[in-house]
């Protein structure tokens, strides 16, 4: 059943259907609450809360508009953050940039890096550098979109993007001096 047919049958009540749709985004779903840090136990609610958004605003999804996966992207993002401003007292403030952030910078190579220590990088990084990286860098989120979204400043997004650059490398850096070391 390709995703247009499973929509329709989703909007006409088929559990069947909501099933599919469940288990073929569930995964999307899980990695969106693990890459913003929300701590395990939660993320079973979290993920509860992407559904009844998805299965509630159904009907207004529009094809011809977006993609399904784009959608549902958007309400998972949208769920996890604010989730993180309810139960963890997610905040984020506007950082005034005594230095220029303008360092140079070469791309971070993900390549060899695998998932674990992604997440762990990831999760060592303060929640609000955490959901900056992943709107700008993951999510695809300009820097303005980003500042609606978690109520800062555009300017602010792009501070707290390019300190969450810099110490996700460091701790990139880091993991693999340990892993060369091991070996």
């Amino acid at each position: 059943m390709d995703i247009s047919t499973t929509i329709q049958e989703c909007l006409k009540g088929n559990r069947l259907a909501q099933r599919k749709l469940y288990e073929r985004f569930l995964p999307y779903a899980l990695t969106v609450t693990r890459r913003f840090g929300v701590a395990e136990r939660y993320r079973a609610d979290v993920v509860q809360d992407i559904f009844s958004g998805v299965f509630t605003k159904l009907a207004a999804f529009d094809a011809n508009k977006a993609q399904f996966s784009t959608w549902f992207r958007t309400i998972a993002v949208r769920k996890t953050v604010d989730f993180l401003r309810r139960r963890e007292k997610f905040r984020l403030t506007e950082l005034v940039a005594i230095l220029p952030e303008k360092e140079p910078t070469s791309p971070i190579a993900f390549d060899d890096i695998d998932n674990d220590s992604l997440f762990r990088a990831l999760a060592a990084l303060p929640p609000g550098f955490r959901a900056v990286f992943n709107l700008y860098a993951v999510d695809g989120y300009k820097h303005r979109e980003i500042g609606q979204l978690l109520g800062i400043s555009t300017s602010a997004s792009r501070s707290q993007y390019a300190r969450a650059r810099k110490q996700l490398r460091r701790h990139l850096d880091q993991t693999k001096k340990k892993l060369v070391a091991h070996e």
